[in-house]
């Protein structure tokens, strides 16, 4: 009998040395896109496409939030820490603003694995500031659809899809943003 993939993720995003790990509980769909532009070459035989050698890749995460102050974990230079500690804070969005996207590494894991085989690692994500937040007609929780965008790192990489050591069974921790191996 085949054995597939049954997905509980978890999303985790570090940004300047800090993260945050979104739980099952809290996320709702969650997708990764990739594409790859085609260039198209019409000769008089036949018209030839191929790939270009770019890519594009993102996340796009319905989450569902305790407050709107949580957003600051995504939205780290737009928040605005509350000096009440009852407070969860808050997130301006300012007309002519000249602060940037917010930038860090995400990865998503399967709860439903012991190890990061399946994992989806983004080197570096950009999350736009073009969330949806939806307030539901039934009074269910309050949620955000964020999107984060891949962009390269320093060596180039965009993202990857499995895992993060090719030499043993790892384990992705989102506490310390590193890999720790798996214990037989």
């Amino acid at each position: 009998m085949a054995k597939y993939m049954i997905e509980k993720p978890q999303l985790s995003f570090w940004l300047d040395g800090e993260g945050v790990t979104v739980p099952p509980e809290m996320l709702g769909t969650v997708t990764f896109a990739s594409e790859e532009p085609e260039t198209e070459i019409s000769t008089q035989a036949a018209t030839i496409r191929q790939g270009s050698g770019r890519n594009n890749a993102s996340v796009t995460a319905t989450i569902f939030l305790p407050s709107m102050g949580y957003l600051g974990n995504f939205l780290r230079s737009k928040f605005n820490a509350a000096t009440n500690p009852a407070d969860p804070g808050n997130v301006i969005i300012k007309a002519g603003s000249c602060s940037g996207s917010d930038r860090g590494v995400l990865h998503i894991h399967s709860t439903c694995n012991e190890d990061d085989k399946d994992d989806i690692h983004i080197y570096s994500a950009v999350v736009m500031n073009n969330s949806e937040i939806e307030f539901s007609e039934d009074g269910s929780a309050l949620s955000v659809e964020l999107t984060f965008h891949a962009q390269p790192d320093d060596d180039g990489n965009l993202y990857r899809l499995g895992t993060g050591d090719l030499t043993q069974d790892v384990l992705y921790d989102p506490e310390t943003d590193t890999y720790e191996p798996v214990e037989s």
